[in-house]
Order: C-alpha cells, then sequence, then structure tokens
C-alpha cells in the first residue's frame, strides 16, 4: 500500500526510542473486508526492522497479524468521529469521515502505544493495543476530529485514542483487554466509514 513520509518518520523514531524491534508488514492488495485469526504472542528473537513506516508507533517485539488495505486512487478524507458500540459478543469501532474516495487501513497488535511525532505514550489504559494506520487523508485536514481526541470503550476495547493527521496519514489506537482477541477491519460506503469489530472471548 502507498504510505507517506510524514508518519514513516515519526513511526521509525518511535520504534528507535522505545528500543523494540518489529516484524516486516506485507504489501497487501486492496479488498475491502480483512480479517485477522487468533494469533499466538510470542517476542521475536531476531526481530527484523520495519521496511515502511505505516506500522504504528512502538510496535514491539511481541506484535502479530499485520492487516492491511489500500485507500482508492481519489481518496481525499477527513475523519469527523469515531464511536464504540457493544453489540453481543463484539465491540465495533466505527470511524467516520467527510471527502470523497475510500480509507486504506494497516492494523498491528503491539504492547505499548505512543504518539508517532512526539513518542509520547498515549494515554489509553490497556492491556496490549491494536493501532490502526488510517489512509487516503487530506493534509491539513478540513475541520474533522482533532489530535489527541479519545473515545470510550466497551467491553475488550478500552478505549480509542486519535494521534492526528501527517502527510494523509493517521493512527487511531484502540486499547484492548485481550491480547489475543480476534478482529476484522472493513470499509462501508453511503456514508463511507471505517469499521473494526473485535470479538470478546469465549471461555
Amino acid at each position: 500500500m502507498k504510505t507517506s513520509a510524514g508518519v514513516a518518520v515519526g513511526v521509525v523514531a518511535v520504534v528507535v526510542l522505545a528500543g523494540c524491534g518489529s516484524a516486516s508488514q506485507p504489501e497487501a492488495s486492496a479488498p475491502t473486508t480483512t480479517s485477522a485469526a487468533r494469533p499466538t504472542v510470542s517476542p521475536s528473537p531476531d526481530p527484523t526492522p520495519i521496511p515502511t513506516a505505516s506500522a504504528p508507533a512502538s510496535a514491539s517485539a511481541n506484535q502479530s497479524d499485520t492487516e492491511s488495505t489500500a485507500a482508492s486512487a481519489d481518496a481525499a478524507l477527513t475523519v469527523t468521529g469515531v464511536t464504540v458500540e457493544t453489540p453481543t459478543g463484539t465491540d465495533v469501532v466505527t470511524v467516520e469521515f467527510s471527502g470523497s474516495g475510500t480509507p486504506g487501513a494497516m492494523t498491528t497488535r503491539t504492547a505499548t502505544a505512543a504518539d508517532p511525532s512526539s513518542g509520547a505514550p498515549v494515554d489509553l489504559p490497556a492491556d496490549s493495543y491494536l493501532g490502526v494506520v488510517i489512509t487516503g487523508l487530506t493534509t491539513p485536514p478540513t475541520g474533522g476530529l482533532q489530535p489527541g481526541s479519545t473515545s470510550l470503550g466497551g467491553t475488550v476495547v478500552t478505549g480509542t485514542a486519535f494521534s492526528g493527521v501527517t502527510e494523509g496519514e493517521a493512527i487511531l489506537w484502540l486499547g484492548l483487554t485481550d491480547p489475543e482477541a480476534p478482529y476484522r477491519v472493513s470499509t462501508l460506503t453511503d456514508p463511507t466509514r471505517l469499521v473494526i469489530e473485535v470479538d470478546r472471548s469465549v471461555s
């Protein structure tokens, strides 16, 4: 997927400061829906440096199951809001947009969450995090969600934190109570939305 230099520099800088390794991120074709199976989270003895900047900041050695979709060629979007709903068995995070085209997204599980520009830890209590890099955004955004905006969580999702836009990309952090919670990402239209569904564990 196409990435931009601003978030790339910020993300790589945060990874270096945090002293964490990260697995290479695969390039993906452009489906509108992706899904992630329950991974086995384990430290990597020989982590490989992140080759592109679209990986969320402070991705650690125990990250796993990265998924990605590309923004449409005509994407010029502004994030206008984030909501968290709790239907039976699942927490649903919905990112709303104004503008044209459809957004892209890359998701990665991490042990820590940090602001991509400053490297400061994100104030989002959780046992682990799901970083969602959103692409296809306008820079600077016309109005929209302010950097540092947060939303309250549901059950498995403890809350969300929005990083703000740098060169067409932004990171939305999801705090998780379950590091291995399965999730799915999909893009909906009329209106344009990015939906992240996180399943609660079944004992």
